[in-house]
């Protein structure tokens, strides 16, 4: 465990509630913490030394996918009368399921067994160039396909698919040659930073923001020596991730507005699944946080 990553995880998970909480202020920087758990998620696969079967990927991603689709399907039916929004079609239903944001959990999990059946590839150098050179293409045609209309959840996919291709690049930056993976680095730094001249929302600075500390994967115990709490603290990232969206709707609902809502939504997810976690046997935990 890097503890500064694991710092890292849980204020980008406050940013991620931020961002859902629809708070203008910060919403960019916000969303930069999406950015960093997709990029950090898809380099830790990429870069693990054992094996992952299917059915491990199906345990931590689908099924509590599943579970969570039925609890915030339910809380839908309850408050709106409906289970789906209207213009869902049925792969919409399916892969943005009631909540959408559980799309990220089918999405990195085709993602990562892709990652498992072809990691060899990461091997080779042809590929290498092929990843770094579809990151930096990715960010600068941003403005392109930013203004096509998706069906959910590909909107989502379609902002995500950079931070994978970041992900598989760094996961391989060890391996490549110093000056390919320094030409690499700079178009990718300088298109980032084209995008933040740009201006272009959604891209510049949240990929900035999402990308920055990831420095940290390479380079630990800068800042942060190894600390059980901050590691307890960073295991119920996941299960804030899931359960965010239901404490903000409380949280509104009991009338909380304007940045308190975020920062109260956050800190009772956190202590929830915390609690949750500590009190309930883990194999019952691990397929709900």
């Amino acid at each position: 465990m890097k503890p500064e990553i694991e710092f890292f995880r849980i204020i980008s998970i406050f940013g991620i509630t931020w961002f859902h909480s629809g708070v203008t202020a910060g919403k960019d920087i916000a969303y930069g913490g999406l950015i960093f758990f997709t990029i950090v998620s898809v380099y830790f696969s990429a870069t693990s030394k054992r094996d992952h079967r299917v059915f491990e990927r199906i345990e931590r991603l689908i099924i509590p996918c599943v579970i969570w689709s039925i609890f915030y399907g339910l809380f839908s039916l309850i408050l709106k009368d409906h289970i789906f929004p209207e213009n869902y079609n049925t792969i919409s239903k399916i892969l943005a399921t009631p909540a959408i944001h559980l799309w990220f959990l089918p999405f990195i999990f085709i993602v990562t067994i892709t990652i498992d059946r072809f990691r060899f590839l990461l091997l080779a150098e042809w590929f290498q160039i092929i990843i770094g050179a579809s990151a930096v293409i990715s960010i600068i045609s941003a403005p392109i396909w930013r203004e096509v209309n998706y069906i959910a959840p590909f909107g989502q996919y379609a902002h995500a698919l950079p931070a994978v291709l970041i992900g598989l690049f760094l996961s391989t930056y060890s391996q490549m040659r110093v000056k390919l993976r320094l030409f690499i680095t700079l178009g990718l730094i300088s298109s980032i930073l084209l995008m933040l001249y740009k201006q272009e929302s959604g891209i510049g600075v949240p990929y900035i923001i999402g990308l920055a500390p990831c420095i940290f994967l390479f380079r630990q115990n800068i800042l942060i020596k190894h600390n059980e709490l901050l590691l307890w603290v960073a295991s119920s990232t996941f299960g804030v991730y899931l359960l965010h969206i239901f404490t903000l709707s409380i949280m509104k609902h009991v009338g909380v507005s304007g940045i308190a809502l975020p920062i109260f939504a956050f800190i009772i997810a956190l202590c929830t699944i915390l609690l949750f976690k500590k009190y309930v046997p883990k194999k019952l935990s691990k397929y709900i946080a």
